[in-house]
């Protein structure tokens, strides 16, 4: 793990906290968490089921509250 611990950061297309924070900067994982929960705990997958799940929605169509717009939220990265 980084020292300090990982670095979370949430998605460009995220408007508001009500997404997803994602750390990858540990070799071996990712690691996902909720954005209004950051104490709830952390789901942890390998690089290449991540790159999947990432692939699988850019390809799916957008729904739900954190894929209402493809324009990314200015301010964040």
């Amino acid at each position: 793990m980084p020292e300090g611990g990982p670095h979370w950061r949430t998605s460009s297309y995220t408007g508001t906290e009500t997404c997803v924070e994602v750390a990858s900067d540990t070799p071996g994982c990712v690691m996902v968490r909720d954005t209004k929960r950051p104490d709830g705990g952390t789901i942890t997958v390998g690089p290449s089921a991540w790159s999947s799940f990432v692939e699988y929605n850019k390809a799916s169509p957008a729904t739900g509250p954190c894929r209402r717009s493809r324009q990314p939220a200015s301010g964040t990265g």
